[in-house]
């Protein structure tokens, strides 16, 4: 792995335990110890190449964005969600809420809500969220989240 090289790869972050995780568009999921700076092994099934968007969970597994898939590593075991399953090509966000749920934001479905061992739902402009293409999710302090998408700036509670 090319620690160096990651100025000019669009890298995201995500930090479980003791591993900063790096996702890169050319070099995959890449492991960094967090003391020592030294890179680690990956385990196998991780993404290899276009990893948009990292998100370490409380129970200390990590959720990636890898191409057109969803993927989870949780104990050295990777899960992978195909476009078909996510309802949409694209995820630009991910939050999660409460330990056992996911909200995924897409391109052009809205938010998915993923809770751990049930389908996904979609959540879009039936159940009253503005636009379809979500930018970003949030914590609200108050409880909830906060959305931004095309339809602009909302909460869910």
């Amino acid at each position: 792995a090319d620690v160096a090289a990651l100025d000019r790869d669009g890298a995201a972050l995500a930090e479980t335990a003791a591993t900063l995780w790096v996702g890169t568009l050319s070099q995959g999921l890449l492991a960094i110890d967090a003391a020592s700076g030294t890179p680690r092994p990956i385990p196998r099934g991780a993404p290899q190449d276009r990893v948009r968007a990292l998100l370490a969970e409380r129970e200390g597994g990590l959720w990636i964005v890898s191409g057109s898939s969803l993927l989870r590593l949780a104990h050295d075991v990777v899960t992978t969600w195909s476009e078909g399953e996510l309802h949409d090509p694209f995820v630009h966000a991910l939050h999660e809420t409460d330990g056992a749920t996911l909200w995924i934001g897409t391109s052009s479905a809205g938010t998915i809500e993923l809770r751990h061992g049930s389908p996904f739902v979609v959540r879009g402009r039936d159940e009253g969220l503005e636009g379809t293409l979500v930018f970003a999710i949030h914590a609200r302090a108050a409880g909830g989240f906060w959305v931004t998408s095309t339809g602009g700036l909302m909460v869910y509670e």
